[in-house]
């Protein structure tokens, strides 16, 4: 997704970012998610990852609460796992 938008951003006008790049500033990113989210005492969760953004839910006061049936992969991999792990 974030290939998508940066080669999209290029045929803009816009500047390049090597493919390597952008992948490893997602996964550090992600990873750093977690952290965050422990940082703060009120988080929305969207997904832009489609055409059209999805509220999914909220963290607040340390509670997670989902509201979207079908949670994305990162949710799962970036928030819930580590949540229970």
């Amino acid at each position: 997704m974030n290939l998508e938008r940066v080669k999209d951003r290029v045929k803009k006008g816009g500047h390049f970012v090597d493919d390597d790049k952008i992948e490893k500033r997602y996964f550090l990113t992600m990873d750093l998610l977690i952290d965050m989210l422990k940082e703060v005492d009120e988080t929305y969760l969207w997904d832009n990852s489609g055409t059209r953004h999805n509220y999914l839910g909220d963290i607040k006061d340390g509670i997670l609460n989902l509201e979207f049936l079908n949670i994305p992969n990162w949710v799962d991999t970036y928030i819930l796992n580590k949540i229970k792990s």
